[in-house]
């Protein structure tokens, strides 16, 4: 029997109809998207709609479906499944995670173009707790603060596993499994990592410290990006000395006078060493009671400078003075205290 041109035609398309409605689909091609560095949308073929996943939702089809298209280097697939007599009528993407996979809405117009993008966040406080909501802060001698990053996955497509460098500690955490849907975020405290450091004087600089955070899929897309958080420390040295001699500095903090009675000078020398320039000081004297009061003075890291008083009266017998520096910066307010005393025989 022959067969005409035409019905050759028939018959060949009713056999690949069958053999769609049977299979389910067939692979049609791999690609790979190449050059891409962000952060604009990674084009996975020619024919993209959209730039961004409204939303994605685990998604399980009707049937098994079958890869139509394949991308090398996201390591996700684009699948239809069939609803009626063999026609492809929706699409999904579904990506490879490690040992599982991740599915997408059937959003046909969105699935094309996707792209692994993130935003990061470096803040520092004292509660060990929370994410502090500032990026510097400053602290007082002694005092421990603790560290948070923060990763905002700006893309559209999820992250599932992530690596965080310090630059002080190094690797904080890698390969660290978590989900990251896009629009999300997640800190260090929310994983359970905690970055602390205790700042102790002197200090002649700010610290700043630098966090990097990078998502990925195993295989597949990465993304990095890194913020710095800044701790300032306040703190005062004063060193306080006697003298015999008026508008000198004495060298020592006692002394012994050879004649009585006689009128002390104190001095005063305060000594930035903190990272943060001090604008305003008080100074008030056991003795001699308050000998500055809110004096306007930018004493910046690594100066100082210092003051002279004499005694309101001559001493006729042995006296200790002790004086307390105190210089607020901030929400820190920071004190030294010393002493000096005048021995009469």
């Amino acid at each position: 029997m022959n067969v005409k041109p035409r019905s050759k035609f028939i018959l060949v398309s009713v056999a690949v109809a069958v053999a769609l409605a049977l299979t389910g689909g067939l692979l049609l091609k791999t690609v790979q998207a190449g050059g891409w560095s962000g952060p604009g949308p990674m084009q996975m073929a020619p024919h993209g709609f959209g730039t961004h996943i409204k939303g994605a939702a685990w998604f399980r089809p009707p049937h098994l479906p079958r890869i139509v298209e394949r991308d090398l280097r996201s390591n996700c697939d684009r699948l239809f499944y069939k609803l009626i007599g063999g026609r492809y009528e929706q699409i999904y993407l579904r990506c490879r995670y490690g040992s599982g996979t991740y599915d997408y809405s059937p959003d046909y117009r969105n699935l094309f173009n996707f792209y692994a993008t993130l935003q990061m966040t470096a803040t520092v406080g004292t509660d060990p707790d929370v994410c502090a909501t500032d990026g510097s802060v400053v602290v007082g001698d002694g005092t421990t603060v603790y560290y948070c990053y923060t990763a905002t996955n700006t893309g559209n497509i999820a992250l599932p596993l992530h690596n965080l460098e310090d630059s002080e500690i190094g690797t904080v955490f890698s390969a660290e499994p978590y989900l990251l849907a896009p629009g999300a975020s997640v800190s260090n405290v929310d994983l359970g990592y905690e970055i602390s450091h205790t700042f102790t004087a002197p200090q002649a600089a700010p610290l700043k410290r630098a966090g990097t955070w990078t998502g990925y899929v195993s295989g597949g897309v990465s993304a990095s990006a890194s913020a710095i958080a800044v701790v300032d420390v306040a703190a005062v040295d004063m060193v306080k000395t006697v003298s015999e001699t008026p508008d000198v500095c004495g060298e020592t903090n006692v002394i012994t006078p050879t004649v009585a009675p006689v009128l002390p000078y104190y001095c005063y020398t305060v000594n930035n060493i903190g990272s943060i320039t001090l604008p305003v000081h008080s100074l008030v004297d056991s003795n001699l009671g308050d000998i500055l009061s809110g004096y306007a003075y930018e004493l910046g890291p690594g100066q100082s400078t210092y003051t002279i008083t004499a005694a309101t009266e001559d001493l006729t017998v042995t006296t200790t003075n002790v004086a307390t520096w105190t210089a607020p910066v901030d929400t820190v307010s920071v004190t030294d205290t010393a002493t000096a005393t005048v021995n009469i025989p």
